[in-house]
């Protein structure tokens, strides 16, 4: 990583110069990254849609259980559709 300096050989660069080059270093390095797949498995399993996967199964077992015990919570339906959307999200953001 190079710091492009438009000052006199000898004086000091300001830190605005230096803001500016690692910031444009650092989105030509992010436009350049991708996910990567290993060893066949893709992107799918990432932390957006396993956390998303992880609460849904406890909002149905909340659910489940609170029919058992003949009562209705109306708080995990409506965190199953939240996280239903999040996974939707993080499936689509992976490509």
């Amino acid at each position: 990583m190079s710091v492009r300096i438009s000052r006199a050989f000898g004086e000091r660069p300001t830190n605005q110069s230096v803001a500016s080059s690692y910031l444009e270093n650092a989105r030509q390095e992010s436009s350049n990254s991708t996910y990567e797949t290993t060893g066949g498995w893709s992107n799918f399993f990432d932390a957006t849609v396993i956390g998303g996967l992880v609460v849904m199964l406890v909002a149905v077992g909340w659910f489940v259980a609170g029919l058992a015990a003949d009562v209705i919570f109306f708080y995990p339906p409506g965190r199953f559709i939240l996280r239903m959307i999040t996974v939707v999200k993080g499936i689509m953001s992976n490509g």
